[in-house]
């Protein structure tokens, strides 16, 4: 492949639920031409009922030179799923906005009862409740 993801970064190894990552991308472009494209990120994680859902978090338009590399810092919100915990994606896209490399990375996230959720259900929710069927 003569365009492709060299290396994908984070500014830090652990974030609070809905922080903002800072990442930085490293793609290549190994070629005689000069490459105009995309770097989007992505996130997959699972719904409750355990439908597949990739959400696009932000993308970056990108010109590189021929044989030469760039570093693209890119920004989203860390998730606030603990469970089940997300898959993220980084994909390199071509002028047509075909999908020619992707990589895949994934991002430490505190467990915050006020911010966390398990299946988009706040924890501190699903705490309260079972306090209450206990205390029954």
């Amino acid at each position: 492949m003569s365009v492709y993801i060299e290396k994908v970064s984070t500014d830090k190894t652990m974030y609070k639920p809905g922080e903002l990552v800072k990442a930085t991308v490293t793609v290549t472009n190994s070629s005689s031409e000069a490459f105009s494209g995309k770097v989007v990120i992505t996130r997959k994680s699972f719904t409750l009922i355990g439908l597949e859902e990739e959400t696009k978090l932000n993308e970056q338009d990108v010109s590189i030179s021929a044989n030469s590399s760039i570093d693209v810092s890119i920004t989203f919100s860390a998730h606030t799923d603990v469970i089940p915990v997300p898959t993220y994606y980084v994909k390199l896209l071509d002028a047509n906005g075909n999908v020619i490399d992707v990589k895949t990375f994934y991002i430490g996230v505190e467990i915050d009862l006020l911010k966390s959720t398990v299946f988009g259900i706040p924890i501190i929710s699903i705490l309260l409740l079972l306090v209450a069927i206990l205390l029954r």
